[in-house]
């Protein structure tokens, strides 16, 4: 209608991440180790690039996604990766409005100072994709339990069970990497995404893993 205000949105042909897991886990199965981790580090890149833009004065936005979850990450069946839903992403141009102590986002894939309530920056979303790579390697979240309260409890309690002990065919660097992600104290995180990213990338080389969007796909 002439005048109305409406958001148009790309239609990505494809599943998300959690579907991907349920499909998987129907079929007994787990995702393969390549696979996870290229679909991991696609979306570090596309979080790297959300948390480095800049306004028109070049000033940084400041953006945190706040809701990295499996839901979010869609994979369309060319096997490009697509980071959705910022629609509770926090940016500087609007966080004097942001309410303190206000929790947002999927409680089991939370970072500890946003279960505490406590102001988050970009190091946030590294632990949320920590907890994503994780579930697609262990077949589960570490920290979803019955209530919220049980989960945010055991996410600012300390970090998950060792992964290897869920999937003994994951290599002691990309346990270290996942631990790395998930650190309780934001300083002892991945300090960027992009970080992230290079980690990931190393660990695929080292698998001798050629994995790309065709094989995704």
């Amino acid at each position: 209608v002439l005048g109305e205000l409406f958001l148009a949105m790309e239609l990505v042909d494809g599943t998300n991440v959690s579907q991907l897991l349920r499909g998987v886990a129907s079929r007994d199965d787990a995702v393969p180790l390549d696979a996870a981790l290229h679909i991991t580090q696609q979306t570090a890149h596309a979080l790297a690039y959300a948390h480095a833009m800049t306004d028109d004065a070049a000033q940084p936005l400041s953006i945190v996604h706040r809701d990295v979850s499996p839901q979010n990450v869609m994979i369309s069946y060319e096997g490009i990766v697509k980071l959705l839903d910022f629609g509770i992403a926090k940016a500087s141009i609007h966080s004097a409005h942001t309410e303190a102590g206000v929790i947002k986002g999927k409680f089991a894939y939370m970072s500890p100072q946003q279960c505490l309530g406590e102001p988050v920056d970009s190091r946030a979303d590294v632990f949320s994709l920590g907890v994503c790579l994780f579930e697609a390697l262990a077949g589960g979240n570490p920290y979803r339990r019955k209530t919220e309260f049980e989960t945010m409890k055991l996410i600012v309690g300390g970090p998950p069970p060792p992964l290897r002990g869920y999937r003994p065919d994951v290599s002691e660097a990309v346990e270290r990497s996942v631990e790395k992600a998930l650190a309780q104290e934001p300083e002892d995180r991945y300090q960027t995404a992009g970080d992230m990213q290079l980690a990931l990338e190393r660990e695929l080389a080292d698998l001798g893993a050629l994995m790309n969007s065709s094989r995704v796909g």
